[in-house]
C-alpha cells in the first residue's frame, strides 16, 4: 500500500529571524561602505587627472609665451577666490588653487670663486645639488660649474671658478628657468596636491 507523505513548508522561527536581521544589516553596511569608498577613489583619481592637465596647460602656455616673458609678474598664483578661478570640475563647482614657482635664474647679490648668493631666491635646501650652474652675463660670463649644495639663498660649487662672481653676474641653473606648477584642492575635508615640473631653456 502506497503511502503519500505530506511535506509541509516550514517557515523561519522567531529566533532565526532575530539572528538574521543584524547579519543582514552588517552585510548591507559593508556593501554601502564599499560603494562609497569606490566612489571616493574614483573622484580623487579624476580630480588628479584634471589637476595635472591644468598644470601642464599652464606650462605649455609659458613655453609658447617665450623665455623672456616667463616671469612671476606674468604668472601670479591663482587663488580660490580669483576673478577667474580654475575648476577641476565645473559641473560640481570644484575649484582649485594654482601655485606657480619660477626659479633657477637671476642676478647674484654677491659671490666668490666657489659660491653664488641670491638673497631673493628662496630655494629649497639642496634642491640644486648635482645640477649645473651657468654664468650667462656680467663678471664670470661663460663659466660653468657643478653645484654641490645650496641653502635658501647660496649655491656652493664643487670646484672653484676661474673668475669669481659678483653682483653683476647673471646665472641660470641647468640652462633655463625651472617651472613648478602645483594644483591644490580640497575634497571631503582633505587637501590634495599635484605638481608638474618642467624647464624653459634659454637658447
Amino acid at each position: 500500500m502506497d503511502r503519500t507523505k505530506s511535506v509541509k513548508n516550514k517557515g523561519f522561527s522567531l529566533v532565526e529571524v532575530i539572528i538574521a536581521i543584524p547579519i543582514l544589516a552588517i552585510a548591507m553596511l559593508v556593501i554601502v561602505y564599499s560603494l562609497l569608498n569606490t566612489s571616493l577613489v574614483s573622484k580623487v583619481v579624476s580630480n588628479k587627472i584634471a589637476a595635472k592637465n591644468i598644470a601642464q596647460g599652464i606650462i605649455e602656455k609659458m613655453i609658447l609665451h617665450g623665455y623672456d616673458n616667463v616671469i612671476p609678474a606674468n604668472y601670479p598664483d591663482i587663488e580660490y577666490d580669483s576673478p577667474n578661478p580654475m575648476y577641476l570640475d565645473e559641473v560640481n563647482q570644484t575649484k582649485c588653487r594654482v601655485i606657480i614657482r619660477i626659479t633657477g635664474y637671476g642676478t647674484a647679490n654677491a659671490g666668490s670663486s666657489s659660491s653664488l648668493e641670491d638673497s631673493g631666491a628662496n630655494w629649497i635646501i639642496n634642491e640644486w645639488a648635482g645640477d649645473t650652474l651657468f654664468i650667462i652675463g656680467g663678471k664670470g660670463w661663460g663659466q660653468i660649474a657643478t653645484i654641490s649644495s645650496n641653502t635658501e639663498d647660496t649655491l656652493t660649487l664643487d670646484s672653484s671658478l676661474t673668475y669669481a662672481v659678483d653682483s653683476t653676474s647673471q646665472y641660470l641653473i641647468n640652462g633655463g628657468k625651472t617651472i613648478e606648477v602645483t594644483t591644490e584642492w580640497t575634497y571631503r575635508g582633505k587637501i590634495y596636491q599635484e605638481t608638474v615640473r618642467s624647464a624653459i631653456i634659454h637658447w
